[in-house]
């Protein structure tokens, strides 16, 4: 199969005036980035066992800000995301601290997941499914295959799968919660939560290739049974550039 180059999050605007417009790879995560990501969750659990819940809240959120602050001065492109994530951090916080309830703290991720994985899913319903976001993210595929009926089919795929998937965990989460303390509570979510998600992330990303890299052969070697184009307007299509 042709060989697919991978994308960055960034539009093609960004890299229009390099040779070729070509986007950078995907880079892996970094182990800094992925102490970032858990630093918040850590400082809640390191401060819980030395002075209780009020004070974890309250320096899980401060961590939380000073990652959201890292992340834009090393010029990663929050956008609109970042006043969000401030506003999340902040109130999750606080709420926490009010109730002194570790419950509290956790119950409000998990509901912020319900919440985020609901509208994924309900944007599989849509002609403009948040797969349509994440394919370019797995393979670069031309105008043709982005504006094909079977490409719009496995963004809604991707979309209803990953979302009821991350539904399917926070449900768990929920449950469990209810009955586990906090470090308990954080150890089956990182041995069995995350796996899982993980797991499910590898299977979409194989079956987008499966579905799609086939149709983009057929188009590059100038086959005709490549599918028909969509009938509804996608020419902003996010894509699609």
């Amino acid at each position: 199969l042709p060989r697919r180059r991978c994308l960055t999050l960034a539009p093609d605007r960004w890299f229009a005036e390099m040779p070729g417009g070509d986007r950078p790879a995907v880079v892996a995560p970094s182990t800094q980035r992925i102490w970032l990501s858990i630093a918040p969750t850590g400082t809640f659990l390191l401060v819980y066992w030395a002075a209780g819940v009020v004070a974890a809240a309250v320096a899980a959120t401060i961590v939380a800000v000073a990652v959201i602050g890292w992340r834009a001065r090393h010029h990663e492109r929050l956008g609109w995301v970042m006043p969000i994530t401030l506003t999340y951090a902040v109130a999750r916080g606080s709420i926490s601290a009010l109730t002194e309830s570790e419950d509290v703290y956790f119950g409000i991720g998990i509901a912020g997941s319900a919440l985020v994985a609901t509208g994924v899913l309900l944007s599989a319903a849509t002609t403009r499914p948040v797969g349509l976001w994440a394919i370019p993210l797995v393979a670069a595929y031309d105008d043709g295959v982005r504006r094909s009926a079977a490409y719009l089919a496995v963004a809604r795929r991707v979309t209803g799968v990953w979302a009821v998937a991350e539904l399917s965990v926070t449900v768990w989460e929920a449950w469990h919660l209810r009955s586990l303390g906090p470090v308990e509570f954080v150890r089956r979510r990182t041995l069995i939560g995350w796996p899982f998600m993980a797991f499910v992330v590898f299977w979409l990303i194989f079956y987008v290739r499966f579905r799609l890299d086939p149709i983009a052969q057929r188009m590059d070697s100038g086959g005709h049974d490549a599918p028909q184009p969509v009938a509804d307007d996608r020419r902003d299509d996010p894509a699609g550039g």
